[in-house]
């Protein structure tokens, strides 16, 4: 997004995991239409991709839906990531990219599926760091109350 002309800096919140990661300074809204974005995409060689967006029904739509999204890309829309300029807009969005085969799952699911089970140590700190650091209170409970039911996972002495 244009922070230089349109909306500011971006939130702390939302670079905090991912220090070094470089950003687009640009105005188009939908991110596919930025060559630099693309090439750096294509550049990883991943094909399934996780997105979300300001406004769900225009910057996680938009992208969602062009023409990359059909060229062997696996899109999954984190509707939870991302929220509308409405409850219906935001409905509306996920019906029509579910309708063109996007994927829609919540943080939670993605956090799930990248940890796959609770027993591996070495993910507990990164993913509590997202939950801690990028959830609301009320989402947080959720996750955290799995925690307090059972043993703290084994101390890591590289933190």
């Amino acid at each position: 997004m244009s922070v230089r002309d349109l909306s500011g800096p971006l939130i702390p919140e939302s670079t905090r995991t991912v220090p070094d990661t470089e950003i687009s300074d640009r105005s188009l809204i939908n991110a596919w239409q930025n060559g630099a974005l693309g090439a750096a995409v294509e550049a990883t060689g991943r094909r399934r991709l996780l997105m979300a967006g300001l406004w769900t029904e225009a910057c996680l739509t938009l992208p969602a839906l062009s023409d990359r999204s059909g060229a062997g890309y696996e899109v999954f829309a984190v509707v939870d990531a991302s929220a509308g300029s409405s409850t219906a807009a935001h409905e509306a969005a996920i019906i029509r990219m579910s309708q063109r085969g996007v994927v829609p799952v919540s943080s939670a699911s993605v956090l799930s599926e990248l940890r796959r089970d609770r027993a591996r140590s070495e993910t507990y700190h990164a993913v509590m760091d997202v939950v801690a650091t990028t959830w609301a209170p009320g989402d947080r409970a959720s996750i955290i109350s799995g925690r307090l039911c059972s043993r703290p996972p084994p101390s890591d002495s590289s933190r």
